[in-house]
């Protein structure tokens, strides 16, 4: 418990800072470092480390979720055509549903395949395809700069 409040402590805290970095024209970024840190932070959990090093890496997962969430919905709202968002949302929310859908499944199949580990392993390989999907595909998520 002390380890989810520590990183949800971290990233809401700090979120008011990293929301002002996309703000800033820098969403695609601000993506890019979240799903980074959120990868680097399971990758680390995964390696089953000294619990001291928990915490530090509940606040390395904490600053990587503070950059993310505003920084997506920053991305999308630049990203998506006006006349189109509504039905642009609708794909990428139901894109979405189903990743959350899927979550437990693949979790479950990686606890029971690669243990404890498993999870963690899979989500930090998910992360850092995602952070680097961005930079493959920037040209696709190009923000106007102002």
């Amino acid at each position: 418990m002390a380890l989810l409040g520590l990183g949800g402590a971290v990233a809401y805290g700090t979120m008011p800072l990293t929301g002002r970095f996309a703000d800033q024209g820098q969403a695609r970024a601000g993506v890019m470092i979240g799903y980074g840190l959120v990868s680097l932070a399971f990758a680390g959990f995964a390696l089953t480390p000294a619990p001291w090093l928990l915490y530090v890496l509940a606040v390395v997962a904490g600053l990587g979720y503070a950059f993310l969430s505003p920084a997506w919905a920053a991305l999308v709202a630049r990203v998506l055509p006006v006349a189109q968002r509504p039905a642009a949302w609708g794909v990428l929310m139901t894109v979405e549903n189903a990743g959350t859908a899927l979550g437990p499944l693949l979790g479950g199949l990686a606890l029971a395949k690669a243990g404890v580990p498993g999870p963690f392993v899979l989500g930090a390989v998910l992360a850092g395809l995602t952070s680097a999907g961005y930079v493959v595909f920037r040209r696709v998520f190009q923000e106007a700069r102002g």
